[in-house]
């Protein structure tokens, strides 16, 4: 392969979101609390993302897209860094 061959699939979204999991790892674990939030709303609950960047899924919830939730950790997969989580 050629070098503008690997830049180019390096460039690649896929691989952009694997190196980024794995060089920036993000400590959470269920019972954890933090601010996110409301990027999409769904009618089964709303996807939200921290500051930090990690998505996550806080079922049965029902804000508006833009609106700052406190939330508590329930579950966090570090390899596709998101999680699932409750109002806190």
């Amino acid at each position: 392969m050629t070098a503008a061959g690997r830049l180019s699939r390096l460039g690649h979204p896929k691989f952009l979101r694997k190196g980024v999991s794995r060089v920036t790892r993000i400590p959470l674990s269920p019972g954890d609390e933090v601010d996110a939030v409301v990027r999409t709303v769904t009618p089964f609950g709303v996807f939200v993302r921290t500051e930090a960047g990690v998505s996550g899924l806080v079922r049965a919830a029902r804000d508006e897209v833009g609106t700052r939730l406190h939330l508590r950790v329930v579950e966090f997969d570090p390899d596709e860094r998101r999680f699932s989580a409750t109002v806190a």
